[in-house]
């Protein structure tokens, strides 16, 4: 263009000025379109996500209603009474027991009582009787070593 201004071709001139504009032109709209091919993408990739969460749900309601088919609310319910009852009755059943073991070992306090007793009195009749044992051993002591002393003071005279 500077060439054809040089030689004073204004109507080369002209044509290349018009070239170079729709150039740019053009290079505008090959940008655009290269952001709006880069928008599309990403609204396809939005779209294709979207697709898969469709998906996903549909087969989570398949599911979610084949799990309603089979759980019935009222006939869960009434099981979990029923273990609650057959739990309280196994409670009860168990105290009943525990109970029973208890009675069943438990040391009766009379007769515990009366053979605490029945030691006490041993042990008072034994100290009693060792007591009168050890008296008449002394007592028999105390005579002896009187006899005795008796004796040396008859000889001593």
């Amino acid at each position: 263009m500077q060439r054809a201004a040089k030689k004073g071709n204004q109507e080369e001139v002209k044509i290349l000025a018009k070239s170079i504009v729709k150039l740019r032109k053009t290079k505008e709209q090959l940008r655009s379109c290269a952001v709006q091919n880069k928008s599309m993408g990403y609204e396809l990739a939005s779209v294709e996500t979207d697709e898969k969460l469709v998906k996903s749900m549909k087969g989570t309601t398949k599911v979610t209603q084949q799990i309603n088919a089979i759980m019935k609310p009222a006939q869960v319910q009434k099981d979990i009474q029923q273990f609650q009852m057959e739990k309280e009755k196994m409670n009860m059943t168990a105290e009943m027991v525990d109970d029973l073991m208890d009675d069943a070992f438990e040391d009766n306090e009379e007769e515990v009582d009366d053979v605490i007793n029945q030691l006490g009195d041993e042990l008072a009749l034994r100290r009693l009787t060792n007591d009168s044992t050890r008296k008449s051993y002394w007592e028999e002591d105390l005579k002896v070593q009187r006899r005795k002393d008796n004796e040396r003071r008859y000889l001593d005279i």
